[in-house]
């Protein structure tokens, strides 16, 4: 069956519940994933800003997970994985880091990040997690010596209300030196 033949499918006839990629830690994989985030919200129906939203999302979530979470070790892969369930995706991203201040960073990504002022001067570094709090329709981080996993929620149509708030489960022991 032809990819566009797959687009053109009626969400009724959804043959998948989940999808589950992984890729090396390096920055041209990247695209791999962000590619897949895109055939996935056509399939289901999602309208071109909604499409372009998860894959900014998807695209900041991904580096942060290369670049932060594994540091671009390509020995170490990058989790992602597609659920889709009652009208809703959720993209997955897990990587092999611990991210005690990943909480405190999405928690003051609003305070913090003054976009004008980052603007003007060029800073546009550092504003993924600001980009993923804004856009997705909920956010679960869990962090640990085991890895750190970003699991964001998009609802199918743009301002349903999200079954549950942003939650953290940071586990606050002290990382495995290994894995960072």
């Amino acid at each position: 069956m032809a990819s566009d033949q797959l687009i053109e499918e009626p969400i009724s006839a959804l043959a998948f519940n989940d999808i589950d990629i992984q890729i090396p830690s390096d920055l041209v994989f990247e695209q791999v994933v962000r590619e897949s985030a895109v055939f996935v919200a056509k399939y289901l129906g999602f309208d071109e800003e909604r499409v372009g939203d998860l894959q900014l999302v998807v695209s900041e979530a991904v580096t942060n997970a290369i670049e932060h979470g594994n540091n671009s070790d390509i020995n170490i892969k990058v989790g992602v994985k597609f659920y889709i369930k009652a009208g809703r995706l959720a993209v997955q991203v897990s990587d092999h880091g611990h991210w005690v201040e990943a909480a405190a960073t999405v928690e003051t990504a609003l305070e913090d990040l003054d976009m004008e002022d980052r603007l003007a001067h060029n800073i546009t570094r550092g504003m993924g997690m600001f980009l993923i709090e804004r856009l997705v329709d909920n956010l679960d981080v869990k962090s640990s010596a085991k890895g750190t996993e970003f699991t964001m929620w998009f609802n199918l149509h743009k301002g349903d209300e999200p079954d549950s708030p942003v939650s953290f489960n940071i586990e606050t022991q002290k990382a495995d030196p290994n894995l960072n």
